[in-house]
């Protein structure tokens, strides 16, 4: 189960880097969620943010690949400067 605070939202950035990480190419990603290669792009660039279910499926794609837990997708505080966008 995921929760988030209040401010919270989910960090698509570290997503996509952890997904890196792990061996994961953005086009692989692209190929194995159905997703077309440019939505991902936008995602990770905090121009769009995924709607419910495509979300979900991404994040479950992450946790899967990662070996990670739903519950510790990476978030960041909305209000607060962003340590990857705000430098």
């Amino acid at each position: 189960m995921i929760k988030l605070n209040q401010d919270e939202r989910i960090d698509w950035f570290r997503v996509f880097v952890e997904l890196r990480q792990a061996g994961i190419k953005a086009r692989e990603a692209a190929r194995r969620l159905d997703i077309p290669h440019s939505t991902l792009q936008g995602y990770r660039s905090y121009e769009a943010e995924p709607r419910f279910k495509q979300g979900l499926k991404i994040l479950q794609f992450w946790a899967a690949e990662t070996n990670q837990e739903l519950s510790d997708v990476p978030v960041y505080d909305y209000y607060k400067p962003h340590p990857d966008i705000d430098k």
